[in-house]
């Protein structure tokens, strides 16, 4: 259980070491850490002066559909017996799994309309996010395909 609540968007968090402010941001639950060297000025670019860690979480879920015009692809867990949408991802696939997966979607799913097509719960996916709204995730980004033995075990927890 968290011991501090946030109450900002920005807060300093005084510690004394890397794996206490670590702890702490773990602990709360935090989107994560802005570490930067205390004689730098704010840069544009990406620096070794300010490094940036985010706290990803987890969700274990299944692609339910793909959107050709934009690219997106829906995922769900099961709430009862009923698909719930957990959110959609663009980002994170490697070109030559996002080829195959479309093939795979639109050989198998059925098209909605001209851009959106459907797909039972077959495909397995664990996708990364910062924060979960209503039926969608902040910052999804797939992380990695994976072979479960029943579809079934895709339910919503804490996180959808």
């Amino acid at each position: 259980m968290p011991t501090m609540t946030f109450t900002k968007l920005l807060q300093s968090i005084p510690s004394h070491s890397r794996k206490e402010a670590l702890h702490q941001v773990l602990e709360c639950q935090g989107e994560g850490i802005v570490v930067k060297n205390k004689k730098s000025r704010w840069e544009k670019n990406r620096s070794n002066n300010w490094v940036k860690w985010k706290n990803w979480r987890l969700v274990k879920c299944f692609i339910t559909g793909y959107n050709s015009e934009n690219q997106y692809y829906d995922i769900g867990v099961f709430k009862g017996e009923e698909v719930y949408k957990a959110g959609a991802f663009l980002h994170g696939l490697g070109k030559k799994e996002k080829e195959i997966l479309n093939q795979i979607i639109k050989k198998n799913g059925l098209l909605q309309n001209k851009n959106m097509y459907a797909i039972s719960p077959s495909i397995c996916v664990e996708v990364n996010y910062l924060e979960r709204g209503e039926q969608e995730l902040r910052e999804p980004y797939f992380n990695r395909f994976y072979w479960i033995q029943s579809l079934k075990s895709v339910r919503m927890n804490k996180c959808c």
